[in-house]
This record gives C-alpha cells, sequence and structure tokens, in this order.
C-alpha cells in the first residue's frame, strides 16, 4: 500500500512539473512589418497662415526654393523636407525649424533680430504657385 501511495505522489509531483514548465523558448510571433515613412509633397504647393504677419503666403517650388509674400512684394528662400521635418529660411534673414501633419505645418521660427514665433500654415487649394485657382465650372454645369 505503501508502494502506491509513493507512485502516487510521484506521479502528481511529475504531473504537476511538466503542466506548470516554462517553455524553453518562447513561441515566435512575428512582428509588424515596418510602415512606410509618411511623405509629404510640398513641391509646388501654396501654404497660407501665420508666421510674423497673419495670412501669410508661401510658395515651395520643386527645386528647393520658395518665395514669401503677394506678387509684387516677394522675398525669396529655400527649404528641406526630412521625413515630415521641414526646415525653410526667408530671405537669409528668418529660420522656421517645422513639422507637417496633413496639411498644417507648424512649429518655431526666429530672426535675426532675436524675434520668435510660432509658425501655423494651412494648405492653399484654392490657389496655384501663380495666383488664384481660376474658377472653372464643373463638365455639365454652366
Amino acid at each position: 500500500m505503501r508502494r502506491f501511495l509513493l507512485l502516487g505522489l510521484a506521479w502528481v509531483a511529475l504531473h504537476a512539473a511538466v503542466v506548470h514548465a516554462i517553455p524553453a523558448r518562447l513561441p515566435f510571433v512575428p512582428q509588424d512589418p515596418p510602415r512606410p515613412p509618411v511623405v509629404a509633397v510640398l513641391a509646388n504647393t501654396v501654404w497660407r497662415g501665420m508666421l510674423y504677419d497673419p495670412n501669410s503666403r508661401i510658395v515651395f517650388k520643386g527645386d528647393g526654393t520658395l518665395t514669401y509674400g503677394e506678387v509684387g512684394g516677394i522675398s525669396p528662400g529655400t527649404w528641406r523636407l526630412e521625413g515630415s521635418k521641414l526646415y525653410f529660411q526667408i530671405n537669409n534673414y528668418s529660420e522656421y525649424e517645422t513639422f507637417i501633419l496633413g496639411d498644417v505645418i507648424q512649429g518655431e521660427g526666429w530672426n535675426k533680430a532675436g524675434q520668435r514665433c510660432k509658425p501655423l500654415l494651412r494648405r492653399a487649394y484654392d490657389e496655384t504657385p501663380d495666383g488664384p485657382r481660376p474658377n472653372v465650372a464643373p463638365p455639365g454645369l454652366k
């Protein structure tokens, strides 16, 4: 009888050790594939908003240059885009470190006089780099 009791206890102990054992290696769970970076397209787009003045207008050209201001009072500048981070300068006087989130540009700006600003620009879909988009009626409407 004692023999069956010892055999039963050994079986329970062995069963408990097997059931609650920690596997030597965790099961393979593949990681999600990396998402492609969000690439903003700035070439030949018009943006309006706040730099130092409200309703500022900036045209980002495809060659890395930009124009700031309205026709007749335009200042030149340059821009560089790295992912969603946008750096641009206007007239070698003011500089901006910003980021693009959809149709919004925001960040920090400063100029040689020591003034700082918080740029907030929105894409102007109703304008082209050459001026306002012409009002063209959709086909079938006149």
